[in-house]
């Protein structure tokens, strides 16, 4: 007999027939928080359709970090050291860490292949980095001759949670998170240049 899927709370229930229920564990995730919503944006307005995003408190692959995040299909997957009920109550380090993940969520609405081109950048870029080639994926210079799509997805997410630290005057408190190679050198301007003409367009 053909199923079908209806709602079933946090999960999908397949009805075989009247009399057979199961529930599939199949996590939708939660929605944003009204302030998650607010503090996303700060930097992207209206630019994302919130209402498709979704945050698991779980790994998205076997391989994913207990600390890390991987947004490959415009949701958030948190391993669970690191997610949090509300990130607009959260610490500082960690509304950082949610609009980089933010960012990639507004990447894949806008278009960019995100799961191909971060998967990229870890296996040339990152992975060498961690035995002394190159500066890794995340770290970027800010060129205000550049704009956010110059760089790569890895990139121009820490741009973005980067500008965010800097208008909220936390570029110092939050330096071990800062990735800019020339730190010194950027400036609110800077910034602005190279990522509000993207996102504002």
């Amino acid at each position: 007999m053909a199923q079908r899927e209806v709602s079933c709370g946090s999960y999908h229930l397949t009805r075989a027939d009247n009399n057979s229920n199961k529930c599939i564990e199949v996590e939708t995730g939660r929605e944003l928080t009204f302030g998650e919503k607010n503090l996303a944006k700060e930097m992207f307005s209206n630019h994302i359709d919130y209402t498709k995003v979704h945050i698991y408190d779980k790994k998205w692959a076997f391989f994913q970090g207990k600390r890390v995040a991987m947004t490959p299909n415009g949701n958030i997957y948190f391993a669970p050291d690191v997610h949090e009920k509300d990130f607009s109550l959260a610490s500082d380090g960690s509304k950082h860490f949610f609009i980089h993940e933010m960012t990639h969520v507004w990447q894949y609405q806008n278009g960019q292949a995100v799961l191909t081109r971060a998967g990229t950048s870890q296996v040339l870029i990152e992975l060498p980095s961690r035995i002394g080639l190159g500066n890794g994926a995340y770290a970027y210079e800010l060129d205000a001759r550049k704009n956010l799509l110059d760089y790569g997805v890895e990139q121009q997410a820490s741009i973005v949670a980067d500008y965010w630290a800097m208008k909220k005057n936390l570029f110092g408190k939050l330096k071990s998170s800062i990735r800019a190679t020339n730190y010194d050198d950027t400036n609110l301007t800077y910034y602005k240049i190279v990522v509000d003409t993207v996102i504002t367009k």
